[in-house]
């Protein structure tokens, strides 16, 4: 059972959290798990599923921080963790995911560090950034205290 190369099953009204024995599907290629009830951390084994092009987490209740481990799909094409309760800092990790077409993290809590150079580089080096929603965080002491923190985005990227 662990040589599927798709598995979606999403709109199942799944609930609990990923199991860790999800990463023994080893030669997975698409991972669709959206629009269940899965709550708990993305599990960082996911970061060992190195042949997926596609990872679909979004519509769920999933909380905590994006792993690093992440970063290591780097044959990854779309990444969708859409409308999740996802805090934190994006990882800088994703600099590393130089196939990814499709971002969309919109519908949560997170933030970049713009002034990172690999996530610079990650988004200049695509042609094309078709939307991008990104809100900065202003200092308190630069007088703009009223402005939200950053708000985190679909990204398109088009060849």
């Amino acid at each position: 059972m662990t040589n599927f190369t798709n598995l979606y099953l999403g709109v199942n009204e799944l609930s609990g959290t990923i199991p860790k024995y999800i990463g023994n599907l080893k030669s997975i290629l698409v991972l669709g798990l959206s629009d269940n009830q899965l709550s708990g951390s993305i599990p960082t084994i996911l970061g060992d599923l190195t042949t997926l092009t596609s990872l679909y987490l979004g519509v769920n209740k999933l909380s905590s921080t994006i792993p690093s481990e992440l970063g290591n799909l780097k044959s990854l094409v779309e990444l969708g963790l859409v409308d999740n309760n996802l805090s934190g800092s994006v990882p800088t990790s994703f600099g590393n995911l130089t196939n990814l077409e499709v971002l969309n993290l919109l519908g949560n809590q997170l933030w970049i560090q713009i002034c990172s150079p690999r996530i610079l580089w990650w988004l200049n080096w695509r042609k094309e950034v078709l939307e991008l929603k990104v809100r900065r965080r202003i200092e308190k002491d630069a007088g703009h205290s009223d402005l939200p923190e950053l708000s985190l985005f679909c990204v398109n990227f088009k060849d």
